[in-house]
């Protein structure tokens, strides 16, 4: 079966890509958080490429869009630019941008079947792991493909302990 998200984006699957980043736009300006246009475009940018090459190189048969990947990405890219670029206030807004990025994938996550989502000092833990990863205290840190892999398990192990309860364990 081919690709439904290929590596070359068309104009509707720009659209779907982009309805993640609303949840992440509304949590960043709760939190106080305003970048400007050519920032939002340029990081905008970056999650498209990263999303492509990911795509392409890993071999993914992605057939609709996967929420994690670009909150993650899009989250994480807006918290290194600010981090890198001289921005004022540039460590405490960093510090909000991954939180509302951990704050939306963590919604998303306790919006799944069974609800519920990762405790507060699991997402702080995090929070602590992507600064880390920013400062470049890898040792002691997680890059943006690494924390959208911790989201995307644990979506998959919600989906895969509804199934085990849904048949009463019967094929476990």
């Amino acid at each position: 079966m081919p690709l439904t998200y290929s590596s070359v984006f068309k104009a509707q699957d720009v659209e779907d890509l982009a309805a993640p980043i609303n949840l992440l736009a509304a949590a960043l300006n709760a939190a106080g958080v305003t970048v400007s246009d050519s920032v939002r475009v340029t990081v905008w940018r970056e999650c498209l490429q990263h999303h492509a090459l990911h795509i392409s190189t890993l071999r993914v048969n992605q057939h609709a869009i996967d929420p994690y990947k670009l909150i993650t990405w899009y989250g994480y890219i807006l918290a290194y630019t600010i981090a890198t670029s001289g921005f004022a206030d540039a460590s405490t807004t960093t510090r909000k941008v991954v939180e509302a990025t951990l704050g939306t994938l963590n919604y998303c996550l306790e919006n799944e079947v069974p609800a519920g989502g990762l405790g507060s000092n699991t997402i702080s833990y995090m929070a602590d792991l992507v600064i880390n990863e920013i400062e470049g205290k890898p040792t002691c840190g997680i890059g943006k493909n690494g924390l959208f892999l911790a989201f995307h398990t644990a979506s998959t192990m919600k989906r895969k302990s509804r199934s085990s309860f849904s048949s009463g364990w019967a094929n476990s």
